[in-house]
């Protein structure tokens, strides 16, 4: 079901007013007033300018309140209100340049790739001597490590062991003799709530649609009362003066026995000078010859066929403006 319409609207007062969209009238008005067909127009009329006379054919033209006319150039139709003013009312601008020709031509340029010729023939070969030039690399020389064997006593000294323990600890009970003194608080003054005071109330105004008649009745209003407030001390968090312990002096003894470990003593050795003789086993690596490059020309004459080179043409569209 469509939402209630409203023609008329009652007031309070209880006079009661139509509803009239003078707007949509006038539109309405100067939409059915078309009075004559003046053709197409090559000035540059928008919607809402005031241009006139404008130019039909290459002729200036006045225009009347009413007149048609189209745009050459978007084909948009405008008509005169009354007061002067051009209106758009419609377009024929998807109909294209096409549709105002009874013929069209253009140019074209097919698409499409031309193959690359292929050679086919025998190959060609030449004889003759050719001296290579190059070096000869240095042999070298890879045996098996000799072995000595005999008796050898170091000289040195070895170090004195150190000790390296944790501290002694010891556990029991001890309470310390003294006083505490008492904490001073500080204190701020603040507003409370007294009396909580009153809520304001109104009867809001009614709105009532009947037979298309909105009809709206007065309201009423009545102010409530601000609440009150009294001033207190309180406790601000704050500390004045911190509590302090004063101690009075004992003495504390500990006994036990340390725990630890003794160092690991090292040894320092004398360098000395060791000979060993002996006869080195192994074998000497094969040289290699390493070429230095050449130039060498061959001459002779390719014989074959290149074949015939072929074009593949691209579909393509042509599109006429």
């Amino acid at each position: 079901m469509g939402n209630p319409i409203i023609y008329t609207i009652t007031m309070p007062s209880g006079n009661t007013y139509d509803l009239v969209d003078q707007g949509a009238r006038d539109l309405i008005k100067e939409l059915l007033n078309f009075h004559e067909w003046l053709g197409v127009t090559t000035s540059d009329i928008t919607d809402g300018s005031t241009t006139n006379p404008i130019v039909i054919n290459g002729e200036e033209v006045t225009a009347e309140a009413g007149d048609v006319v189209s745009r050459s150039d978007n084909h948009k139709d405008y008509v005169l209100s009354s007061t002067g003013v051009w209106q758009n009312f419609g377009e024929m601008s998807g109909l294209g340049a096409l549709a105002f020709k009874d013929s069209a031509s253009g140019s074209y340029t097919p698409a499409g790739t031309v193959s690359i010729p292929t050679f086919t023939g025998s190959a060609t070969q030449s004889s003759g001597t050719y001296t290579p030039e190059g070096t000869v690399s240095t042999p070298t020389f890879t045996g098996s490590a000799t072995q000595s064997t005999g008796t050898y006593t170091p000289a040195g000294t070895v170090s004195t062991p150190t000790f390296t323990g944790s501290a002694t600890q010891s556990t029991g009970t001890y309470t310390p003799a003294g006083s505490v003194s008492d904490p001073v608080l500080g204190t701020t003054t603040v507003n409370q709530l007294k009396t909580t005071g009153t809520l304001a109330s109104c009867t809001m105004p009614t709105f009532t649609v009947s037979n298309g008649n909105l009809t709206i009745t007065d309201g009423s209003y009545t102010a409530g009362t601000l609440p009150t407030g009294e001033s207190v001390t309180v406790c601000d968090g704050s500390v004045t003066t911190s509590p302090a312990f004063t101690g009075t002096q004992a003495t504390i003894e500990v006994e036990g026995t340390a725990a630890g470990t003794i160092s690991q003593p090292t040894f320092s050795g004398t360098e000395a000078t060791l000979t060993v003789e002996g006869t080195a086993a192994g074998t000497i690596s094969q040289p290699t010859f390493s070429g230095t490059e050449a130039t060498v020309t061959v001459e002779g004459t390719a014989e074959g066929t290149i074949s015939q080179p072929t074009f593949t043409g691209t579909a393509a569209t042509i599109t006429v403006e």
